[in-house]
């Protein structure tokens, strides 16, 4: 189960860059932020990858290339977004306490 998620980081993530990329690219339809929908919720995948080396780059190259096997049997498609976009979400997403 996660944590709830602290210190308005919704709110923050709402009124952020990162929160209008992933609703534009469609982050939203399998993610959310403390719940799991198809895909983990955010507040997981910062929980398991926050002190992990590398983690940032993985996290880019997951959303980037897709990924399987990593959270269930589910896989994740290669998203439509930039580098970049990715950077940012994937920089948010490992700020979430």
């Amino acid at each position: 189960s996660s944590e709830k998620v602290s210190g308005g980081a919704y709110e923050k993530y709402k009124a952020s860059e990162a929160f209008r990329i992933s609703d534009q690219k469609g982050c939203l339809a399998c993610h959310d932020i403390e719940k799991r929908r198809v895909g983990p919720p955010f507040i997981d995948i910062a929980n398991r990858y926050r002190e992990k080396e590398g983690a940032l780059d993985e996290l880019i190259e997951s959303i980037t290339k897709g990924s399987m096997g990593k959270w269930g049997s589910i896989p994740m498609t290669p998203q439509p977004v930039t580098k970049e976009e990715a950077r940012k979400i994937s920089e948010w997403i490992l700020e979430l306490k």
